[in-house]
């Protein structure tokens, strides 16, 4: 049995080596999706057999609005870094996200969730993560890091690293899919 892959939607920072600290922590494969190609064709293109969505900011949103709108049984969760799921203030979001409200798409996910927001996200207060929580049907858990604005990967990499980390590994226990450590 192939480890499942951690699929990384990129978002509106650099992923620095925080994917290869991401591999070497879960003992899962990390592959770095371009925001070229659509989600579907990359699934397919690598072979995804089994699966952890993982996006930030905008990629966080691609993922919400994929599950949102496709069940894909490869998918086993879905790790959200920022998302913006709707605009609190317009003139205070993203470059792309004046209008976007994806919160809809939240109550079709039948995968469970980890939301990693900075407390000092400019971008998305405390209302996005209750969003998630009113919409989705599935466990939704939120690790709220502090000394973190909207790249948390980048601003507390080792803090948001155990957190994605401590998700995957119970994902994965819970699926009875160990993943193997260290590889």
């Amino acid at each position: 049995m192939t480890r499942p892959t951690i699929v990384a939607l990129p978002g509106a920072s650099a992923w620095n080596d925080w994917p290869d600290r991401l591999a070497q922590a879960t003992g899962c494969d990390v592959c770095l999706a371009s925001s070229r190609e659509p989600l579907p064709q990359l699934l397919d293109r690598i072979g995804l057999e089994r699966g952890i969505l993982l996006g930030h900011s905008d990629g966080a949103a691609a993922a919400t609005g994929y599950l949102g709108s496709v069940e894909d049984f490869r998918i086993r969760g879905l790790v959200l870094l920022s998302p913006v799921f709707f605009a609190e203030n317009p003139a205070n979001v993203p470059p792309g996200f004046r209008g976007t409200d994806i919160r809809e798409a939240i109550g079709y996910i039948r995968v469970p969730i980890l939301i990693v927001q900075g407390a000092a996200d400019p971008y998305g207060t405390a209302a996005q993560v209750a969003a998630a929580q009113e919409e989705a049907y599935c466990p939704v858990d939120v690790s709220l890091i502090d000394g973190a604005r909207h790249a948390p990967h980048l601003d507390q990499p080792d803090r948001t690293l155990t957190a994605v980390a401590g998700f995957v590994t119970t994902l994965l226990d819970t699926f009875g899919e160990k993943a193997a450590h260290g590889h």
